[in-house]
């Protein structure tokens, strides 16, 4: 992943961060987080609202997505691209 691509991450796992929703970092094309329970107090997938914890986060993980816990309340889809023309495909 580029540098720009890296920022929009980190600048949409802050934002998520500062309305009230902890995020945790994944490698690109795979479920599952970066980070560990075990290693971050508990927490599932090591997700965290703290916007220093989160810069560290995407400056140790570069080609990180941002993930969210989902749950009762809240609902998600997943976009990714299968074609060169960047035509998304949800599901």
């Amino acid at each position: 992943m580029d540098a720009a691509a890296n920022d929009a991450c980190l600048a949409a796992a802050l934002a998520d961060a500062r309305a009230g929703i902890a995020v945790f970092p994944a490698p690109r094309g795979y479920k599952m987080s970066y980070r560990a329970a075990r290693f971050c107090g508990g927490r599932r997938w090591g997700a965290t609202k703290d916007a220093d914890e989160i810069r560290r986060d995407w400056s140790r993980w570069l080609d990180a997505n941002v993930c969210i816990v989902t749950g009762a309340n809240i609902r998600s889809s997943e976009a990714s691209t299968r074609s060169a023309d960047g035509s998304p495909v949800i599901s």
